[in-house]
């Protein structure tokens, strides 16, 4: 009786999606996993991206431009993925993407320099991805030096705050024409030691 009210609440359908994200967040069996990886539905795809246990093999089926950018930033940000993946999701250029990939922390520095480079195109806005890239203690002084010179003040701020900037960096950022950007320089590490 209790199965019966339930699906005439919820439909067997639903029901059946909710157990597969169960299945999906709960185990590691490979095989399960891999079962489930050819659903269409979008929830399952995210889940799936999501999970650590998630095999290699379908983390990089999820690598094309036809699943969800929010699948493929799940993608870039399971610690179960590997450099070649990160590679295949810069083709598309989805911000969110980028983004994902820049707070990846086995992310190498030729990708880290291209987010750093991309530039804005209509709706494409890349500075939440450049802000990631601009908070990592392992980026290269260039790439600071150079996102010191973007136009979003959001990024120019996270340049200001990280410890690896060089000083003449800090210094014409502590001259900028917006609050933030020149507050940010204050909560440097180094900003007790510069000679401003």
């Amino acid at each position: 009786m209790k199965r019966y009210i339930k699906s005439a609440v919820k439909p067997f359908s639903e029901e059946n999606l909710d157990t597969k994200r169960s299945i999906v967040r709960n185990t590691g069996r490979t095989e399960e996993l891999a079962k489930l990886s050819d659903t269409d539905d979008y929830f399952i795809q995210l889940e799936l991206a999501q999970n650590p246990n998630t095999p290699v093999d379908i983390l990089d089926k999820f690598t094309n431009f036809r699943y969800s950018p929010h699948v493929r930033a799940a993608v870039a940000s399971n610690p179960n993925t590997t450099r070649d993946i990160l590679y295949k999701l810069m083709r598309p250029g989805d911000p969110m993407v980028y983004r994902a990939i820049a707070e990846n922390p086995i992310t190498p520095l030729d990708l880290l320099d291209e987010i750093a480079h991309k530039r804005s195109i209509g709706y494409s806005d890349f500075s939440q991805a450049q802000a990631a890239v601009a908070r990592r203690s392992d980026v290269t002084r260039g790439i600071l030096a150079y996102l010191s010179t973007v136009d979003n003040p959001y990024v120019r701020s996270w340049v200001a705050r990280n410890p690896n900037t060089p000083d003449d960096v800090l210094q014409r950022l502590s001259n900028d024409e917006f609050w933030d950007v020149r507050d940010s320089v204050t909560k440097n590490p180094r900003f007790p030691d510069l000679k401003l």
